[in-house]
């Protein structure tokens, strides 16, 4: 991806493509061949090295490890019950990730956040994420129309009273992942991680917000909007409601 000069350019395009008249696709055009094939990822690890993998990955997602801060191996290997050689095999794999980066004395650390990656991330989701929602929408039964309004009312009463983004993250990631889980496999993969990456900055915006009671208002009612669109079966509109969300 060439360099990003501004998120307007991205969400501009997006959006003409979603207002464009006839613009909608359906799970027929050609998607299911290119979403089944199969990437080697630490399902195929051994367990100790998926456990150091997971382990290690929700720590920087979650915060609980700070960007830029150094990696103890040590402290970590004992931490997650598993052996150095598996934890050095999940570091490497989540450096590849681009969640964790060593120097040249090979002193591993979270990688730290940027305005160049955030720009870069948001861009990647606009592209993607609608897309992935305007398939899936049309395709939503009943039950999981339910799941995703249960699934928003739930984050947002938890999000009222609980500060912790080790609470909160599941519950945001579970109602968006939702809509847009009727797209298979690689593109599916790919956003959920784009989506994943995104979080450390939504838990520093949180803790940066000067009304975070404003800020979750205004969610709420993105949340809310995106449903509504959900609801009436409207790939379209949701996928722009959706691309909105992002960009905002």
């Amino acid at each position: 991806m060439p360099p990003v000069g501004s998120i307007k350019e991205y969400y501009d395009a997006v959006m003409t493509n979603l207002y464009a008249d006839g613009a909608t696709s359906g799970p027929g055009d050609g998607l299911s061949e290119v979403a089944s094939e199969s990437a080697a990822g630490p399902s195929a690890l051994t367990h100790q090295t998926r456990r150091a993998y997971n382990g290690v990955r929700q720590r920087i997602l979650d915060g609980a490890l700070e960007p830029g801060e150094p990696i103890s191996q040590v402290r970590l290997a004992a931490e997650l019950a598993v052996s150095r050689t598996p934890l050095r095999e999940a570091l490497r794999l989540l450096e590849n990730e681009g969640l964790v980066e060593s120097d040249y004395n090979r002193r591993v650390r979270a990688k730290p956040l940027t305005m160049p990656d955030l720009e870069t991330l948001t861009a990647m989701r606009l592209l993607a994420e609608p897309f992935g929602v305007q398939l899936t929408v049309p395709m939503l039964d009943a039950a999981n129309l339910a799941e995703i309004g249960a699934a928003m009312n739930e984050l947002h009463e938890r999000a009222a009273g609980d500060r912790d983004p080790a609470t909160i993250a599941p519950l945001h990631r579970r109602f968006h992942f939702a809509l847009f889980a009727g797209v298979e496999g690689r593109l599916r993969r790919h956003m959920e991680n784009l989506w994943d990456h995104a979080e450390r900055y939504r838990h520093i915006y949180l803790k940066a917000a000067a009304d975070r009671e404003a800020l979750l208002v205004l969610t709420k009612r993105e949340h809310e909007l995106i449903v509504a669109a959900a609801d009436a079966r409207d790939g379209q509109l949701c996928a722009r409601r959706v691309a909105e969300h992002i960009a905002r």
